[in-house]
């Protein structure tokens, strides 16, 4: 759902059997850009059992671009983790479609914002989560309900 509009994604979070995903936006109360979704939307994809995927996109994280880098991504990670908990959150990179921050460029940096989270108490258990794990449950979740 992250190319809807809000009525768009709460209307899919209300009527998807399935959990929703936002796979690449960031947190509208850090930076109140036209991608990005809001508290009353990071609590319904929660109460689906859905996911919120934070991107390495500049203009998405802080103005202005490049002004963010992988300690950017992490502050919207955190802000999502507290709003909705850990088993929410993952993070996405968009390098293909204009992503890629300081310190996260591209692939071969993907190191740069797992020590930015390392550095703000998350362990291996939250990183596994935030990486892979919450994607890896709700496409499980989708396949189950598509058998």
């Amino acid at each position: 759902v992250s190319h809807v509009s809000k009525a768009g994604m709460m209307q899919a979070a209300e009527v998807s059997r399935s959990p929703v995903v936002a796979t690449h936006t960031a947190c509208r109360a850090l930076r109140d850009h036209p991608r990005n979704i809001d508290d009353e939307q990071l609590d319904a994809l929660a109460r689906v059992g859905g996911l919120v995927q934070i991107t390495a996109v500049s203009a998405f994280l802080r103005a202005p671009p490049p002004g963010s880098g992988a300690a950017g991504a992490a502050d919207h990670v955190d802000h999502t983790v507290r709003r909705i908990g850990v088993e929410h959150v993952g993070v996405s990179s968009d390098f293909d479609g204009g992503g890629g921050v300081r310190g996260w460029e591209n692939a071969a940096e993907t190191g740069g914002l797992t020590a930015a989270l390392r550095g703000r108490g998350y362990g291996p258990r939250e990183v596994a989560l935030l990486w892979s794990g919450n994607f890896l449950r709700v496409l499980r979740a989708a396949e189950r309900l598509a058998d």
